[in-house]
């Protein structure tokens, strides 16, 4: 990666000036576009309102959640901030980029993962069991053996070992922008695209649901980061936001989403599985915040006093952060030093 690439660069689709600019669509975009919804509601009808549902439901208890982490608010005494969330038909450009060359066998398959990954399972019970099962008169016409069987569950196995190595998953990972969901910090608004997440749950093999609870959390992430007041009434201002290097912006909104999926678990196991998952295939300024801090470091309190820092002090760059965070853990040293 480049020395500094901001979160807001002009080449980045959710940084534009008009939210109506995204609309346009080149006639292949379109016709990509045409083919996977076409191939999305084939396999599920319901999947848009499945994804309008399940972020409803888990929209005010994700926003409590970065309320309390990030110790910011959209909402202080006389100052409002909306971010509104819509569910959006259609595929970011990056994203239906390396859907070109993907014959339609691959995406049915992907769709279908759950149920290939289950059949290997299934198969290995009927295999144990198949000598009762050819004793009942209802399979005294079926000619088959353990060898039969073993055939066809070998050949689910590398349908599975297929998927998991495809080159899709690589491409997927070096894109480095928000494809399940934008945050069009202009607007405000933020974007979910129930087509990239029905797609992607099949890649990943998780439910629709988490997946859509995670994407939730991201964006809503980048709005408090953003826009969220921290306890002086002070926002992030948008430009320094757009100028600020990827690494510290996606960092933050994936360090806020791991900590949300941790707290849904009692609740909603899956988001946090959906979340590891999602995290595998992703690389770049998504995954650099591990780096950050240790769970022994009280990730929760260095992680905000860095945001806090790099907000009202205007830091771009990451080494900038990095020195925050530097800060931050020698400020909680002497604090704890004088406890004993």
């Amino acid at each position: 990666m480049a020395d500094h690439i901001s979160f807001g660069d002009s080449d980045r689709y959710y940084a534009i000036e008009s939210l109506r600019a995204s609309e346009y669509k080149s006639p292949e975009h379109a016709a990509t576009e045409r083919f996977i919804q076409s191939l999305l509601y084939a396999f599920d009808p319901e999947l848009p309102n499945r994804v309008l549902r399940i972020y409803r439901q888990w929209n005010n208890a994700v926003r409590e959640y970065l309320r309390t982490e990030a110790a910011l608010r959209l909402s202080v005494e006389e100052k409002r901030q909306s971010v509104p969330i819509v569910v959006k038909d259609g595929l970011p450009l990056p994203f239906a980029d390396i859907l070109k060359g993907w014959n339609q066998a691959i995406w049915d398959l992907y769709l279908h993962r759950r149920q290939i990954t289950a059949s290997i399972e299934g198969l290995e019970v009927i295999k144990r069991n198949l000598d009762y099962l050819k004793s009942l008169s209802e399979f005294q016409d079926i000619q088959v053996d353990q060898n039969t069987v073993g055939d066809v569950q070998e050949l689910v196995k590398r349908v599975e070992k297929l998927l998991e190595k495809l080159s899709l998953l690589k491409r997927i990972r070096d894109i480095n922008e928000d494809i399940l969901g934008a945050y069009f910090f202009r607007g405000p608004q933020i974007q979910l695209y129930w087509m990239v997440i029905g797609l992607l749950a099949g890649v990943l093999n998780v439910s629709v649901e988490a997946l859509t609870v995670v994407v939730l959390a991201h964006e809503l992430a980048h709005a408090y980061t953003h826009l969220g007041y921290d306890i002086d009434g002070i926002q992030w201002k948008t430009e320094s936001f757009a100028q600020t290097d990827l690494r510290i912006v996606e960092g933050l909104a994936q360090f806020y989403t791991e900590v949300t999926c941790k707290k849904l678990e009692p609740r909603f196991p899956p988001a946090k599985q959906a979340y590891e998952a999602l995290l595998s295939i992703q690389g770049g300024p998504y995954v650099t915040y591990k780096q950050w801090v240790s769970d022994e470091d009280q990730p929760g309190e260095l992680v905000r006093f860095s945001m806090i820092n790099t907000r009202s002090q205007n830091i771009k760059e990451y080494g900038g952060f990095l020195e925050a965070l530097e800060i931050a853990q020698e400020r909680i040293r002497r604090e704890d030093r004088t406890l004993f």
